[in-house]
């Protein structure tokens, strides 16, 4: 637990800093997420691309069902911390149409890498595609694609090999 919270603090510093020395230079924005909470980091790194950096909690489980018969229903929370490099597919376009690009809005490939502590880790490939909730300070985030990994489970069977990483962020700007 002292190891989880510890992490924790660290890497909200890392957040913290590193937005300070940003801002001035770098488009960047800090985010908290609701739905799954997660206070998230995305600062450019190129004309079409970003880094989003998160930390987080989450739920992991399984679920069974063989004939009618509940045979697993098991959830277990972890802290999730994840970096995730992001390239926009969609951003040219959506400049030549006039749309708003604020706040890192378009479609996107990214491969994020999660690390669940004390479980274990994930890779992957998604699209998704990110955008503000009308004029306001809230925002949206969908992905979906394919991805590894390996977890160490303590209330279900142990994950490893291929998996559907997937996300659904609502949350505001600060």
């Amino acid at each position: 637990m002292k190891k989880t919270i510890l992490s924790m603090v660290f890497v909200l510093g890392v957040f913290f800093s590193a937005n300070a020395q940003q801002r001035s230079t770098t488009k960047s924005d800090l985010k908290l997420s609701l739905l799954a909470p997660e206070l998230i980091y995305e600062m450019e790194i190129g004309k079409a691309a970003s880094l989003k950096l998160g930390i987080g909690y989450g739920l992991i489980g399984e679920y069974s069902n063989n004939n009618g018969q509940v045979t697993k229903n098991t959830l277990q929370s972890h802290a999730v911390i994840q970096a995730m490099p992001r390239i926009f597919t969609t951003r040219t376009k959506r400049m030549r149409m006039g749309k708003n690009i604020d706040h890192f809005s378009g479609g996107y490939v990214a491969f994020p890498l999660d690390y669940r502590i004390g479980i274990g880790y994930s890779v992957g490939v998604v699209y998704g595609t990110q955008g503000m909730l009308g004029s306001s300070k809230w925002f949206y985030d969908l992905f979906i694609g394919l991805g590894y990994a390996d977890l160490d489970l303590e209330k279900s069977s142990n994950v490893t090999g291929a998996y559907l990483p997937n996300g659904v962020s609502l949350g505001f700007i600060f």
